[in-house]
């Protein structure tokens, strides 16, 4: 494009219809072609900068979670009458043995001072600890990543041709475009904001944990004239009762399995993480007639 009319047509440039495939009017004197970073400016432009979009914050790394045995602690309560036991609707009286049950075989609790004589049914209540988890580590920003990273290839264009605008070269496949104005695109134009780089005022709060899926549900107690609970009794879990009698010779054990925790760890990150230097602009292609 040099302004002249170079095949003798009586037009040049955008103006010359031999020309129509590769040239075409842009509004601004400055026109753009984006490509991506390991591709060559087609010809006409020359290579300006990079610029992104979509700037993804990545939080922060470096920490660790570990999850601690959950405690699930069964207490057992035996009722002292038969009647006592079938009229608790609640499933919450009877006298509590003095200690929870565990997974090892204990009793009889005859021999437990004021459960000599056994009992007329139990009920079970499982306290549960809280879920907990022990953080580590040292947290430290993750690097931001950008979801777009193109070249900028710049042309200064003249006329050449144009009533309306500028003459630029028309790059195959490609959208040419240009800064936008106060005045905006236009209706039939996509405008597009991309970013020269970006401010980092971010921070790195202590390392943390969250929880999930603890559980005693699970968890219960049998009690059973077997000394060796090898052969299990009725079992009982929390807020249930079981209105039978119970020998003196009874022994207790802890049932069921305790589900861990699930860890995953955190930190929190503050501050801002903000993208600079914006690059607003027109594309669009064919968009004005010479």
């Amino acid at each position: 494009m040099n302004g002249l009319d170079d095949d003798c047509n009586g037009a040049a440039d955008c103006a010359d219809s031999a020309c129509e495939p590769v040239t075409q009017c842009v509004p601004e004197a400055l026109a753009f072609v984006l490509v991506s970073n390991d591709e060559a400016c087609p010809a006409g432009y020359r290579e300006l900068d990079v610029v992104h979009r979509e700037l993804k914050d990545n939080g922060c790394d470096g920490c660790a979670c570990k999850a601690l045995d959950k405690q699930c602690e069964a207490y057992v309560s035996v009722y002292t009458s038969l009647l006592s036991c079938q009229r608790d609707s609640l499933n919450s009286g009877g006298t509590m043995l003095p200690d929870p049950a565990t997974s090892t075989c204990s009793g009889p609790i005859g021999k437990i001072t004021g459960f000599e004589g056994g009992g007329f049914g139990f009920n079970v209540h499982v306290k549960a600890g809280k879920n907990q988890c022990e953080a580590s580590g040292d947290p430290k920003l993750s690097e931001p990543q950008w979801g777009t990273t193109l070249k900028r290839c710049s042309a200064e264009l003249q006329p050449g041709g144009c009533v309306l605008g500028y003459c630029a070269p028309r790059p195959e496949a490609k959208e040419v475009c240009w800064p936008e104005t106060e005045a905006g695109c236009g209706a039939i134009v996509t405008p597009q904001t991309y970013y020269q780089g970006y401010e980092d005022r971010r921070s790195c709060e202590a390392c943390s944990c969250s929880t999930k899926g603890g559980s005693c549900s699970d968890v219960g107690a049998t009690l059973t004239t077997d000394a060796t609970c090898r052969m299990p009794g009725t079992v009982r879990r929390d807020g249930e009762k079981s209105c039978e009698m119970i020998s003196p010779e009874a022994m207790v054990r802890a049932t069921g399995r305790i589900t861990h925790p699930e860890c995953n760890s955190q930190s929190v990150v503050t501050g801002t993480l903000v993208a600079t230097g914006p690059v607003p602009l027109c594309c669009g292609a064919g968009l004005l007639n010479p």
